[in-house]
Protein backbone atom coordinates (compact mmCIF):
# COMPACT_ATOMS: atom_id res chain seq x y z
CA UNK A 1 0.00 0.00 0.00
CA UNK A 2 1.45 3.19 -1.08
CA UNK A 3 1.70 6.16 1.59
CA UNK A 4 1.68 9.90 0.51
CA UNK A 5 4.65 11.85 1.64
CA UNK A 6 3.48 15.00 3.88
CA UNK A 7 6.06 17.59 3.24
CA UNK A 8 6.91 20.31 5.58
CA UNK A 9 4.71 23.52 5.53
CA UNK A 10 7.09 26.16 3.52
CA UNK A 11 7.44 29.40 5.12
CA UNK A 12 7.93 32.11 3.05
CA UNK A 13 8.75 35.70 4.69
CA UNK A 14 8.38 37.30 1.21
CA UNK A 15 4.75 36.57 1.84
CA UNK A 16 4.38 37.60 5.09
CA UNK A 17 2.81 41.00 5.24
CA UNK A 18 3.70 43.50 7.83
CA UNK A 19 6.71 41.51 9.23
CA UNK A 20 9.20 44.67 9.03
CA UNK A 21 9.26 45.94 12.77
CA UNK A 22 10.71 49.07 11.35
CA UNK A 23 8.35 51.89 9.93
CA UNK A 24 8.99 53.48 6.97
CA UNK A 25 12.46 51.87 6.83
CA UNK A 26 12.59 53.41 2.68
CA UNK A 27 12.47 56.69 4.05
CA UNK A 28 9.47 57.73 1.87
CA UNK A 29 7.63 59.31 4.51
CA UNK A 30 8.81 62.79 5.98
CA UNK A 31 6.06 64.98 7.07
CA UNK A 32 8.19 67.67 9.29
CA UNK A 33 10.90 68.53 6.74
CA UNK A 34 12.96 67.17 3.77
CA UNK A 35 16.13 68.64 5.58
CA UNK A 36 17.39 69.42 9.26
CA UNK A 37 20.56 70.09 11.73
CA UNK A 38 21.21 67.70 14.85
CA UNK A 39 23.74 69.87 17.08
CA UNK A 40 24.46 69.01 20.33
CA UNK A 41 21.89 67.87 22.67
CA UNK A 42 21.13 64.56 24.83
CA UNK A 43 17.33 63.17 23.65
CA UNK A 44 15.86 62.02 21.21
CA UNK A 45 14.66 64.34 18.12
CA UNK A 46 12.53 64.19 15.75
CA UNK A 47 13.06 66.05 12.78
CA UNK A 48 13.47 64.75 9.33
CA UNK A 49 12.03 61.10 8.50
CA UNK A 50 8.95 59.96 10.18
CA UNK A 51 9.66 57.19 13.06
CA UNK A 52 13.46 57.97 12.79
CA UNK A 53 14.76 60.18 16.05
CA UNK A 54 18.51 61.54 15.75
CA UNK A 55 20.48 61.41 19.15
CA UNK A 56 23.76 64.12 19.57
CA UNK A 57 25.49 64.89 22.81
CA UNK A 58 28.91 65.76 20.98
CA UNK A 59 30.34 69.14 19.77
CA UNK A 60 30.25 68.05 16.11
CA UNK A 61 26.99 68.08 14.19
CA UNK A 62 25.36 67.18 11.09
CA UNK A 63 22.48 67.17 8.94
CA UNK A 64 20.24 64.45 8.27
CA UNK A 65 18.30 64.89 4.94
CA UNK A 66 15.69 62.89 2.58
CA UNK A 67 17.20 62.74 -0.48
CA UNK A 68 16.10 60.49 -3.62
CA UNK A 69 18.56 58.19 -5.24
CA UNK A 70 19.41 58.24 -8.55
CA UNK A 71 18.59 55.13 -11.31
CA UNK A 72 21.50 53.88 -11.07
CA UNK A 73 21.24 53.39 -7.07
CA UNK A 74 17.79 52.53 -7.57
CA UNK A 75 18.80 49.30 -9.40
CA UNK A 76 21.14 48.77 -6.75
CA UNK A 77 19.69 49.05 -3.79
CA UNK A 78 15.52 49.10 -5.08
CA UNK A 79 14.63 51.99 -3.48
CA UNK A 80 13.84 55.40 -4.47
CA UNK A 81 14.34 57.70 -1.29
CA UNK A 82 17.52 57.62 1.17
CA UNK A 83 18.26 58.74 4.67
CA UNK A 84 21.44 61.07 4.06
CA UNK A 85 23.72 62.12 7.04
CA UNK A 86 26.41 64.73 5.98
CA UNK A 87 28.99 65.60 8.52
CA UNK A 88 29.10 69.89 8.95
CA UNK A 89 30.80 70.06 12.59
CA UNK A 90 33.83 67.96 13.04
CA UNK A 91 34.37 66.24 16.32
CA UNK A 92 37.27 64.21 16.79
CA UNK A 93 37.71 64.49 20.54
CA UNK A 94 34.85 62.18 21.59
CA UNK A 95 34.31 62.86 25.48
CA UNK A 96 33.62 58.98 26.89
CA UNK A 97 29.65 59.32 27.69
CA UNK A 98 29.40 60.90 24.13
CA UNK A 99 27.19 59.26 21.85
CA UNK A 100 25.47 60.45 18.13
CA UNK A 101 23.33 57.74 16.53
CA UNK A 102 20.35 57.32 13.96
CA UNK A 103 17.53 55.18 16.01
CA UNK A 104 13.94 54.02 16.09
CA UNK A 105 11.84 52.82 18.72
CA UNK A 106 9.65 50.21 18.31
CA UNK A 107 6.02 49.68 20.35
CA UNK A 108 5.92 47.26 22.51
CA UNK A 109 2.53 45.91 21.37
CA UNK A 110 4.23 45.55 18.04
CA UNK A 111 7.06 42.99 19.80
CA UNK A 112 4.70 40.48 21.37
CA UNK A 113 4.98 37.68 18.29
CA UNK A 114 8.64 37.82 19.26
CA UNK A 115 7.82 35.51 22.74
CA UNK A 116 10.76 37.03 24.21
CA UNK A 117 11.04 36.22 27.98
CA UNK A 118 9.81 32.47 26.74
CA UNK A 119 12.00 29.34 26.08
CA UNK A 120 10.28 29.97 22.50
CA UNK A 121 11.84 33.44 21.48
CA UNK A 122 12.44 34.04 18.33
CA UNK A 123 15.53 35.05 16.58
CA UNK A 124 15.32 38.37 14.42
CA UNK A 125 17.31 39.52 11.17
CA UNK A 126 18.14 43.39 10.49
CA UNK A 127 19.36 44.33 7.30
CA UNK A 128 19.74 47.56 5.24
CA UNK A 129 21.62 49.17 2.91
CA UNK A 130 24.50 51.47 3.34
CA UNK A 131 27.26 53.76 1.91
CA UNK A 132 29.75 56.49 3.37
CA UNK A 133 33.12 57.45 2.06
CA UNK A 134 34.33 56.05 5.21
CA UNK A 135 35.14 52.34 4.78
CA UNK A 136 36.53 49.48 7.83
CA UNK A 137 34.30 47.75 10.85
CA UNK A 138 31.16 49.74 13.20
CA UNK A 139 27.94 48.74 14.96
CA UNK A 140 24.53 49.24 15.40
CA UNK A 141 22.59 48.42 18.35
CA UNK A 142 19.30 46.17 19.08
CA UNK A 143 18.53 47.62 22.74
CA UNK A 144 15.41 46.24 24.28
CA UNK A 145 13.77 48.27 27.44
CA UNK A 146 11.01 46.51 29.17
CA UNK A 147 12.03 44.40 32.39
CA UNK A 148 15.54 43.82 32.62
CA UNK A 149 17.08 46.62 29.67
CA UNK A 150 19.64 44.72 27.44
CA UNK A 151 22.00 45.65 25.02
CA UNK A 152 23.01 43.95 21.76
CA UNK A 153 26.31 45.53 20.14
CA UNK A 154 26.11 43.98 16.36
CA UNK A 155 29.44 44.88 13.80
CA UNK A 156 28.78 45.15 10.01
CA UNK A 157 31.85 46.01 7.66
CA UNK A 158 32.13 48.86 5.31
CA UNK A 159 34.07 47.07 2.78
CA UNK A 160 34.21 49.66 -0.17
CA UNK A 161 34.26 54.04 0.21
CA UNK A 162 30.82 55.29 -1.67
CA UNK A 163 29.42 52.26 -2.28
CA UNK A 164 26.14 50.84 -1.41
CA UNK A 165 26.24 47.67 0.38
CA UNK A 166 23.39 45.14 1.94
CA UNK A 167 23.95 43.73 5.57
CA UNK A 168 21.91 41.47 7.60
CA UNK A 169 23.03 40.23 10.70
CA UNK A 170 21.08 38.07 13.14
CA UNK A 171 20.02 38.84 16.54
CA UNK A 172 20.24 35.80 18.72
CA UNK A 173 18.23 35.12 21.84
CA UNK A 174 20.20 34.02 24.56
CA UNK A 175 19.45 32.77 28.54
CA UNK A 176 18.88 35.98 29.95
CA UNK A 177 16.03 37.04 26.06
CA UNK A 178 14.06 33.58 27.00
CA UNK A 179 13.82 33.94 30.99
CA UNK A 180 11.27 36.80 32.50
CA UNK A 181 14.04 39.14 32.18
CA UNK A 182 13.57 39.24 28.59
CA UNK A 183 9.78 39.55 28.40
CA UNK A 184 8.59 43.02 26.88
CA UNK A 185 5.20 43.83 28.13
CA UNK A 186 2.60 44.40 26.00
CA UNK A 187 1.73 48.12 26.46
CA UNK A 188 2.02 51.14 24.02
CA UNK A 189 5.75 52.00 25.26
CA UNK A 190 8.98 51.46 23.75
CA UNK A 191 9.58 46.97 23.00
CA UNK A 192 13.22 47.49 21.16
CA UNK A 193 15.29 50.22 19.88
CA UNK A 194 17.67 50.06 17.01
CA UNK A 195 20.36 52.09 16.42
CA UNK A 196 22.97 52.65 14.03
CA UNK A 197 25.91 54.26 15.95
CA UNK A 198 27.39 57.43 14.40
CA UNK A 199 29.91 58.32 17.05
CA UNK A 200 30.51 56.62 20.56
CA UNK A 201 32.67 57.61 23.37
CA UNK A 202 34.72 55.24 25.76
CA UNK A 203 31.96 54.44 28.14
CA UNK A 204 29.62 52.96 25.43
CA UNK A 205 32.08 51.06 23.69
CA UNK A 206 34.16 47.28 24.63
CA UNK A 207 30.45 45.33 24.46
CA UNK A 208 31.31 41.71 22.79
CA UNK A 209 29.93 41.23 19.34
CA UNK A 210 26.52 39.96 19.21
CA UNK A 211 26.25 39.22 22.67
CA UNK A 212 23.64 40.50 25.00
CA UNK A 213 24.69 42.88 28.06
CA UNK A 214 23.18 44.84 30.68
CA UNK A 215 26.20 47.55 30.56
CA UNK A 216 24.82 50.15 28.12
CA UNK A 217 27.64 48.83 25.69
CA UNK A 218 26.61 49.73 22.48
CA UNK A 219 29.24 48.44 20.08
CA UNK A 220 32.28 46.75 20.71
CA UNK A 221 35.72 48.40 20.43
CA UNK A 222 35.27 48.64 16.54
CA UNK A 223 33.16 51.98 15.95
CA UNK A 224 33.84 54.45 12.80
CA UNK A 225 33.26 58.15 13.94
CA UNK A 226 31.48 59.33 10.97
CA UNK A 227 31.41 62.73 12.64
CA UNK A 228 35.48 63.34 12.56
CA UNK A 229 35.48 65.33 9.47
CA UNK A 230 33.29 67.95 7.34
CA UNK A 231 34.13 65.27 4.73
CA UNK A 232 31.89 62.26 6.19
CA UNK A 233 28.68 61.37 5.01
CA UNK A 234 26.46 58.44 5.57
CA UNK A 235 23.37 57.03 3.51
CA UNK A 236 20.84 54.59 4.42
CA UNK A 237 17.89 52.82 3.58
CA UNK A 238 15.98 49.53 3.07
CA UNK A 239 16.02 49.03 6.78
CA UNK A 240 14.26 45.82 8.19
CA UNK A 241 14.06 44.19 11.10
CA UNK A 242 12.24 40.59 10.82
CA UNK A 243 11.42 37.39 12.74
CA UNK A 244 13.99 34.50 11.34
CA UNK A 245 17.20 33.89 10.91
CA UNK A 246 17.66 35.37 7.21
CA UNK A 247 17.41 38.68 5.34
CA UNK A 248 14.62 38.53 3.03
CA UNK A 249 13.07 41.00 0.46
CA UNK A 250 12.13 44.16 2.13
CA UNK A 251 8.47 44.90 2.33
CA UNK A 252 7.02 47.32 0.27
CA UNK A 253 3.89 48.86 1.39
CA UNK A 254 1.70 51.19 -0.21
CA UNK A 255 2.47 54.88 0.09
CA UNK A 256 -0.99 55.50 2.10
CA UNK A 257 -0.56 52.22 4.46
CA UNK A 258 3.09 53.33 5.55
CA UNK A 259 1.64 57.09 6.35
CA UNK A 260 -0.71 55.83 8.23
CA UNK A 261 1.75 53.98 10.42
CA UNK A 262 3.73 57.10 10.81
CA UNK A 263 0.74 59.17 11.45
CA UNK A 264 0.07 57.05 14.86
CA UNK A 265 3.02 58.89 16.24
CA UNK A 266 2.96 62.19 14.36
CA UNK A 267 0.44 63.62 12.38
CA UNK A 268 -0.04 67.24 10.57
CA UNK A 269 -2.87 69.35 11.45
CA UNK A 270 -3.26 70.54 7.78
CA UNK A 271 -2.16 68.58 5.10
CA UNK A 272 1.21 70.86 4.52
CA UNK A 273 2.65 73.75 5.69
CA UNK A 274 0.92 76.44 3.62
CA UNK A 275 -0.91 79.26 3.93
CA UNK A 276 -4.92 79.16 4.53
CA UNK A 277 -4.34 75.25 5.63
CA UNK A 278 -7.87 74.80 7.12
CA UNK A 279 -8.05 73.00 10.43
CA UNK A 280 -11.09 72.45 11.70
CA UNK A 281 -14.33 74.52 12.03
CA UNK A 282 -15.37 75.66 15.86
CA UNK A 283 -17.89 77.19 17.52
CA UNK A 284 -16.94 80.84 19.43
CA UNK A 285 -16.80 80.38 23.43
CA UNK A 286 -17.09 84.03 24.36
CA UNK A 287 -16.08 86.35 22.22
CA UNK A 288 -12.33 86.15 22.20
CA UNK A 289 -11.62 81.54 21.75
CA UNK A 290 -12.56 79.48 18.85
CA UNK A 291 -13.02 75.93 20.17
CA UNK A 292 -13.98 72.44 18.73
CA UNK A 293 -13.41 68.98 18.41
CA UNK A 294 -10.53 67.68 16.48
CA UNK A 295 -10.48 63.77 15.21
CA UNK A 296 -7.43 62.47 14.07
CA UNK A 297 -7.33 60.74 10.90
CA UNK A 298 -5.70 57.78 12.19
CA UNK A 299 -5.99 56.65 15.70
CA UNK A 300 -2.57 57.52 17.32
CA UNK A 301 -0.64 56.35 19.97
CA UNK A 302 -1.80 57.98 23.03
CA UNK A 303 -2.96 61.41 23.81
CA UNK A 304 -0.95 63.93 21.67
CA UNK A 305 0.79 66.70 22.40
CA UNK A 306 1.22 69.99 20.25
CA UNK A 307 3.88 71.10 18.84
CA UNK A 308 4.00 74.37 16.78
CA UNK A 309 6.67 76.87 15.24
CA UNK A 310 6.68 80.00 13.00
CA UNK A 311 9.56 81.62 10.66
CA UNK A 312 7.68 84.73 9.02
CA UNK A 313 4.43 85.59 8.77
CA UNK A 314 1.94 87.02 5.78
CA UNK A 315 -0.32 89.76 6.23
CA UNK A 316 -0.16 89.84 10.35
CA UNK A 317 2.21 88.66 13.30
CA UNK A 318 -0.44 85.76 14.16
CA UNK A 319 0.40 82.36 13.27
CA UNK A 320 -3.32 81.48 12.77
CA UNK A 321 -6.72 83.20 11.87
CA UNK A 322 -10.40 82.50 12.06
CA UNK A 323 -12.61 83.23 9.47
CA UNK A 324 -16.27 83.68 10.92
CA UNK A 325 -19.34 86.01 9.96
CA UNK A 326 -17.97 89.47 11.41
CA UNK A 327 -14.61 88.52 9.62
CA UNK A 328 -11.47 87.82 10.26
CA UNK A 329 -9.69 87.14 13.91
CA UNK A 330 -5.88 86.56 14.40
CA UNK A 331 -4.93 83.96 16.78
CA UNK A 332 -1.32 83.49 18.23
CA UNK A 333 -1.21 79.83 19.19
CA UNK A 334 -3.51 76.93 19.59
CA UNK A 335 -3.84 74.75 22.72
CA UNK A 336 -5.33 71.04 23.38
CA UNK A 337 -8.00 70.15 26.30
CA UNK A 338 -8.07 66.75 27.67
CA UNK A 339 -6.81 64.73 24.22
CA UNK A 340 -6.99 61.13 23.85
CA UNK A 341 -6.12 58.44 21.22
CA UNK A 342 -8.62 59.07 19.34
CA UNK A 343 -9.62 63.12 19.25
CA UNK A 344 -8.84 66.42 21.37
CA UNK A 345 -10.61 69.41 21.91
CA UNK A 346 -8.53 72.64 20.18
CA UNK A 347 -9.19 75.60 21.28
CA UNK A 348 -7.31 79.11 20.42
CA UNK A 349 -5.33 81.54 22.77
CA UNK A 350 -3.93 85.44 22.18
CA UNK A 351 -4.21 87.31 19.33
CA UNK A 352 -7.12 89.95 18.39
CA UNK A 353 -10.39 87.99 18.60
CA UNK A 354 -13.59 89.26 18.93
CA UNK A 355 -16.19 86.87 17.76
CA UNK A 356 -19.50 86.30 19.34
CA UNK A 357 -20.47 83.68 21.27
CA UNK A 358 -22.27 80.80 19.60
CA UNK A 359 -21.17 81.89 16.18
CA UNK A 360 -19.60 79.32 14.01
CA UNK A 361 -15.98 79.59 12.91
CA UNK A 362 -13.15 78.17 10.28
CA UNK A 363 -9.56 77.68 11.71
CA UNK A 364 -6.66 77.92 9.92
CA UNK A 365 -3.28 78.34 9.37
CA UNK A 366 -2.66 82.10 8.50
CA UNK A 367 1.27 82.85 9.12
CA UNK A 368 3.85 80.60 8.01
CA UNK A 369 3.92 77.67 10.14
CA UNK A 370 6.73 75.54 9.79
CA UNK A 371 4.96 73.05 12.19
CA UNK A 372 1.61 72.48 13.33
CA UNK A 373 1.12 68.87 14.83
CA UNK A 374 0.01 66.49 17.03
CA UNK A 375 2.76 63.85 18.13
CA UNK A 376 2.82 60.74 20.13
CA UNK A 377 6.31 59.77 19.46
CA UNK A 378 7.62 57.19 21.68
Amino acid sequence: MSQTKVEAPFVDNNNVRFKNLIINGDMQIAQRTASATASGGDSIAYTTLDRFGFTNSLNGGYTSAQTALSAADQATTGQVKTLDIQCTTADTSILAADYAAVQQKIEAQNCQHLLWGTSAAKKLTVSFYIKSNLTGTTCGTILKNDSTTYYYPFEFTINSANTWEKKSVVIEPDSNIQSSAGAIVNDNGVGLQLFINLALGSNLTGGTNRTWNTSEKYATSNQLNFLSSTDNDLFLTGVQLEVGDQATDFEYLPHDVQLQRCQRYYQRLTGAYVQYGQILNGHYNGASQLQGVYTYPVKMRTGPTLVHSTTSSNNSASAYAIAAAGGVDYIDSLLLYNPNDHATLIYTAGGTASGTSGNAGNLYVQANVTEAALTAEL
